[in-house]
């Protein structure tokens, strides 16, 4: 949706505490999709580096192998704690708004 629908659509509303309630829907549909796609990249990034760790061992390189393939496991576990807390603090400000406007 263009920027300048969205202004129309929140500014008919009126509502000031609808319309960041809006804003943080919108914000949490937006990191959502960018969770999505990070994940997707690093576990398929992770996926090829536990691969290549696997067949390391096999070409004489038994450490390297070990160390890459428990790269890529910490890659993937590290990606999902970042998106975890993104998503934890956009519910958090939801929850304080939704308060704010009952308490208003």
């Amino acid at each position: 949706m263009p920027r300048e629908n969205r202004r129309q659509t929140t500014e008919s509303v009126g509502d000031p505490y609808l319309e960041i309630t809006i804003d943080v829907y919108r914000e949490l549909v937006r990191q959502t999709r960018q969770t999505f796609n990070i994940h997707l990249f690093s576990t398929a990034a992770s996926i090829m580096i536990i691969l290549i760790g696997c067949a390391l061992p096999f070409v004489g390189h038994p450490i390297a192998g070990v160390l890459l393939a428990v790269a890529g496991g910490g890659t993937t576990s590290f990606c999902s704690q970042l998106a975890k807390q993104s998503q934890h603090r956009l519910e958090n400000l939801l929850r304080e708004v939704k308060q704010l406007h009952y308490y208003s």
